[in-house]
């Protein structure tokens, strides 16, 4: 089983090692007027680069570089800020802020970011990390992570990474074991979250901005429509009345012409009259007669006129009451075409809001988002399922992470300060590389009740043994006659070579919180119920390719490490109080 698992484990190593993924921090003094005191280089390139993308599997989505404070004793603050990162949304960085000197690039294959710090707290008492993400061409992910600065050993640097790779973050080999690509869709969650997120809010910006253009046309649309009938109504009913006028213009025309023939006329037999000095009673009698037909015509001309002008004012008024009906038409028109307008806009504007709103709880998930802490764990759980969140986690040891958990529940060697929001947890919904250690919660040892000793396989707890904690230390609670109940039916029934949180101390080799029954038959045959294994090295079934091991019996008594033994992905202890 050993050898099984150990060769697609180093595959995926070289592949990690291979590519030149790489963080460092120079202390320097007097680089420039500015007073440098250290640079932060951080540098991921990918092996697989081409100048034809039809040849690139791998693309980097993103490099950040975050700050964590530490105090003299090497303790954090527990916040880590962000200080600079490069994306596709934003692939270049050249600025200046707070002290520290931003420059950065991205492409598919390969980014960079680089820091010049001028503060002493920066240079002194800070550690900083720096995250590398890329995707394949299957959408599957990996994550890189290093450590330096304050309270940072290269051994711990050099664990970390390892222990990112180990645990399948990379997705590599088709060979990896199970436990690694167990992993996968976690990382997939974080890299689709990473990717994406930024991608949010720059999408509904521009659908808004589409939006607001496009009822922009429609009401340029809607304003030419109504002005070219308008303009239309206008031209038909000034060329009806010109018509009119220029008829009514004409009839006075005829008319004047007509008056002016009758008065010469009468001017001249007037005139024949006077010459001729004839009695022309008869001659007058017809004139007189002619000019009371005249009147008559002039009277009849005249009826007829008034009437002409009684119709024109008639159409001028229908003019008015025309005109006036339009104006209320239009006015109509315009007032359902503005309401239709307004409740458009509170539409935009609505959206808008809702825009707003997304996109600044994508600013906040992302802002949250902190080597993979994507949303708060709480401290208190209901681990058994009775309702109540009364078991506090204390600590937890996660399998193949290449941090030894010894030294890690004992003094949180190897651990990072910034541990991911998964590791607080067992349910898998978010990626975890590291052991968990509550600080307060092992350093304040008091009120105790219980202690909760839980094996985990798979986000699932499989086997559990509940201690008295009265009067307990942390480090004494590991203990046989302190069992109160137990997944195991024998575990109280035998006697035992080991039963302790340091277990067994050997040259080559540590067994820790070691539950063990006896070395009796040696390695084919020492018998026992939970054991962490810290080294490469003691019987067969140990060695693997990356610590610790851990193994448990899968049944309701003891198991032949050899054999009948099972593999655990973590293990957590919790803390219920009086």
């Amino acid at each position: 089983m050993a050898r099984a698992v150990l060769f697609p484990l180093l595959l995926v190593l070289c592949q990690i090692g291979c590519e030149g993924f790489d963080f460092t921090l120079d202390p320097s003094v007097g680089m420039d007027s500015r007073r440098v005191c250290s640079v932060l280089q951080c540098t991921e390139t990918l092996s697989d680069g081409s100048s034809n993308p039809s040849n690139r599997s791998r693309t980097i989505t993103s490099l950040t570089i975050y700050r964590t404070r530490v105090s003299g004793y090497g303790r954090s603050n527990g916040r880590s800020q962000k200080l600079a990162s490069v994306t596709p949304l934003n692939p270049t960085l050249n600025q200046v802020s707070d002290g520290i000197k931003f420059s950065g690039q991205l492409s598919d294959q390969q980014a960079s970011l680089s820091l010049e710090l001028t503060k002493t707290n920066d240079c002194l008492d800070s550690q900083f990390s720096c995250l590398a993400i890329s995707v394949d061409d299957q959408g599957r992910t990996s994550i890189k992570k290093a450590l330096v600065g304050k309270a940072v050993r290269s051994s711990d640097y050099d664990s970390y990474t390892q222990a990112t790779n180990i645990l399948g973050l990379t997705q590599g080999s088709s060979e990896t074991p199970n436990r690694g690509n167990s992993q996968a869709p976690l990382m997939q969650l974080a890299n689709s979250v990473h990717m994406k997120v930024d991608l949010i809010g720059s999408r509904l910006e521009d659908s808004l901005k589409a939006l607001e253009n496009r009822l922009e046309d429609k009401v340029g649309d809607l304003r030419a429509l109504i002005n070219e009938r308008t303009s239309g109504m206008d031209n038909s009913i000034e060329g009806r009345f010109g018509t009119l006028d220029t008829k009514m213009q004409t009839l006075e025309n005829r008319l004047g012409d007509r008056m002016t023939q009758v008065h010469n006329f009468l001017l001249q037999n007037l005139r024949q009259i006077d010459n001729s000095g004839a009695d022309n009673a008869d001659v007058c009698d017809q004139l007189a007669s002619k000019l009371d037909g005249l009147e008559d015509k002039l009277e009849t001309n005249s009826g007829k006129l008034d009437t002409c002008v009684t119709a024109a004012k008639t159409q001028n008024e229908s003019r008015a009451k025309l005109t006036d009906q339009l104006d209320a038409a239009i006015d109509q028109c315009i007032v359902k075409e503005d309401a239709k307008l307004n409740k458009l806009v509170a539409g935009v504007s609505n959206l808008s809001d809702v825009t707003q709103t997304l996109v600044s709880s994508v600013h906040s998930f992302r802002d949250s988002y902190r080597s993979g802490a994507l949303v708060p764990v709480e401290e208190f759980s209901d681990p058994l399922g009775t309702g109540k969140k009364e078991w506090r986690l204390a600590f937890r040891g996660t399998a193949f992470n290449n941090v030894r958990v010894y030294p890690a529940y004992m003094y949180g060697t190897g651990i990072p300060a910034d541990v991911e929001e998964g590791c607080k947890q067992f349910n898998r919904s978010l990626p975890c590389a590291n052991h968990y250690r509550n600080r307060d919660a092992l350093h304040n040892w008091a009120g105790v009740d219980e202690v909760l000793f839980a094996i985990y396989v798979d986000g699932q707890m499989v086997k559990k043994v509940i201690f008295n904690g009265k009067g307990s230390t942390f480090t004494n609670w590991f203990a046989v006659n302190r069992v109160i109940s137990s997944s195991w039916s024998d575990l109280t029934a035998h006697s035992h070579n080991f039963f302790s949180i340091a277990g067994a101390e050997h040259i080559d080799h540590f067994r820790r919180f070691f539950m063990n029954l006896d070395y009796d038959r040696g390695c084919d045959g020492f018998r026992g119920w939970f054991k962490a294994t810290e080294t490469d090295k003691g019987c067969p079934v140990e060695i693997t390719a990356a610590i610790p091991f851990f193994q448990y019996a899968a049944g309701n008594t003891f198991a032949l490490w050899t054999s009948t033994a099972a593999v655990a992905d973590a293990f957590g202890i919790y803390l219920r109080y009086e």
